[in-house]
């Protein structure tokens, strides 16, 4: 029997652990999962809290996250957003990751530039996350968080 996914919007950060949980198994080797769980809370908490952002999970029959999509409709203002709601979290947790890999140090640099290079006038949205679990990953859910965040953001007008 096929495993009943539901689709919905998170509202508040209590599920943030189960997405990084996602994302750690989605993605082992990326950057971003080296920066460690920690920086991975404050950032998809991030797309909950940010008024332009948002973050879809899908969620099994038995009320477990099996798969996300992060996405916002103003990158520059979502990160402007992240360094100003979290820029001693990130920095902390950037100048760790440093430690372990020095040469992460300018990519780092960077990334707090990002908000004016990500600067747009037209209206979009992006999607700046998606992860499903390895292990159903064949299963059509990244899929269908592509065609709710169609549906929910009018992708018509973009």
């Amino acid at each position: 029997m096929k495993e009943k996914i539901k689709i919905t919007s998170l509202k508040n950060c209590k599920r943030i652990p189960e997405v990084v949980d996602v994302h750690m198994a989605s993605f082992s080797s990326f950057f971003l999962t080296f920066l460690g769980k920690n920086f991975l809370k404050y950032l998809y908490c991030g797309f909950v809290k940010h008024p332009g952002s948002g973050l879809f999970v899908a969620v099994n029959n038995r009320n477990q996250i099996v798969g996300f999509l992060a996405y916002s409709d103003d990158l520059s203002g979502f990160y402007k957003f992240l360094i100003k709601q979290y820029l001693v979290p990130f920095v902390w947790y950037g100048g760790c990751a440093c430690l372990r890999r020095p040469k992460i140090f300018f990519r780092l640099l960077r990334a707090f530039r990002y908000p004016s290079d990500a600067k747009r006038e037209e209206s979009y949205v992006e999607l700046s996350s998606i992860g499903v679990l390895p292990e159903i990953s064949d299963s059509g859910i990244g899929k269908r968080l592509i065609q709710v965040l169609k549906q929910k953001t009018d992708w018509k007008k973009y």
